[in-house]
């Protein structure tokens, strides 16, 4: 109750208003009125999906519906978007990433205060967005018990904002299409055990997804304009203020905002062109950075002749496949560095690692 007080004198009764407060309301009558759909939309739409309501409506009711209820609500979700990072971070890069992950993200949201206490949905999606992308990565790793919690973070960040959907679309994309094409790469079969394992997390997913997005998909059926119609409709229209293809653009410049600051002086309203261009640039410049790195390593395990990694330009190498014995060498670590990879239209799909490969230690 202590961090609820401290919470409460900054957040009074009144403190809500416009699109905070209807959020508010909304979530209040979530379980009374079952909510079907997500948070209102001057445009005369909906959000995709109920998710948020109901998460904030649980943890509000603990605290008689107040305000420090629902600000607590939208901390927690943050904070606990904030633990799922550092802990696939842990996963995907060990202690090293761990530490560069834990000060960046710090130092973020040192940056953004107050957003993290902030209930609105375009504020409390930004942490689930970031982790969605780092579930994508691990999926893609062939992580295969990530894929319900990327379905379920996903569909959160998708349901409570809609202009989401192109950042996780590319991000679940990637997983799905580059996680099975490394699984059919494999030199050895699937073991039995590994089988059942892989149909488990497919059944897992299918079914979280299934049921978070029933609430939209009988609004759609039930109603006599469904809101999924409304949602198409107004991002295709010719004229529409937010057209697919602008939505498209501004993902991609804040994609690249840091990366292109590196080259230029930035602007979330320049020219998506530009943003391209650069990302294609720095792509150019990790694919020849791995090459260089990838042919060291080659001639110093054994010369030319010897075996090559097998991997995709600009996908990571999960951390479990980093051991590998390499000949005549001693054991050392591995030198990771990580960056963002940027897709060609801007779209970060996936963190990468580029090192040399890390060995064991003969026992």
């Amino acid at each position: 109750m202590g961090v609820s007080s401290i919470v409460a004198r900054g957040f009074s009764a009144g403190a809500l208003f416009g699109d905070r407060a209807l959020l508010a309301l909304s979530a209040g009558d979530a379980w009374r009125a079952p909510a079907l759909l997500g948070p209102y939309s001057r445009f005369y739409w909906h959000h995709p999906g109920p998710l948020y309501f109901y998460v904030l409506n649980v943890v509000g009711s603990l605290f008689g519906g107040q305000t420090v209820g629902l600000v607590l609500a939208a901390t927690l979700i943050n904070f606990a978007a904030a633990g799922g990072i550092l802990l696939l971070a842990h996963r995907r890069g060990g202690r090293p990433l761990l530490v560069w992950a834990s000060l960046l993200l710090t130092a973020y949201l040192v940056a953004i205060e107050p957003i993290p206490f902030d209930i609105w949905n375009p504020s409390v999606t930004l942490l689930p967005f970031a982790l969605v992308l780092l579930l994508a990565w691990s999926v893609a790793c062939r992580d295969w018990w990530m894929a319900p919690w990327l379905a379920l973070v996903a569909s959160f960040a998708v349901q409570t904002h809609v202009g989401l959907v192109p950042g996780v679309a590319m991000a679940l994309a990637f997983a799905v299409s580059v996680g099975l094409w490394r699984q059919r790469r494999r030199e050895t079969p699937l073991l039995q055990e590994e089988r059942r394992s892989l149909r488990r997390t497919a059944v897992a997913s299918t079914a979280i997804a299934f049921v978070v997005w029933l609430p939209p998909v009988i609004e759609q059926f039930t109603s006599r304009e469904g809101n999924l119609t409304l949602l198409v409709r107004f991002f295709t229209r010719p004229g529409s203020p937010h057209p697919l293809a602008a939505g498209l653009d501004n993902t991609a410049l804040q994609a690249t905002l840091m990366l292109r600051a590196v080259y230029q002086p930035v602007s979330l309203m320049a020219d998506a062109v530009a943003t391209r261009v650069v990302a294609l640039v720095h792509a150019v410049e990790l694919l020849a950075i791995r090459a260089v790195d990838e042919g060291l390593e080659r001639v110093r395990a054994g010369g030319i002749g010897s075996p090559r990694r097998r991997g995709v330009p600009f996908i990571s190498y999960c951390q479990v496949e980093q051991r590998r014995p390499v000949a005549r060498f001693g054991a050392r670590r591995a030198i990771v560095v990580h960056a963002t990879k940027m897709g060609l239209i801007g779209l970060p799909v996936a963190p990468v690692t580029l090192s040399g490969p890390t060995v064991r230690r003969p026992s």
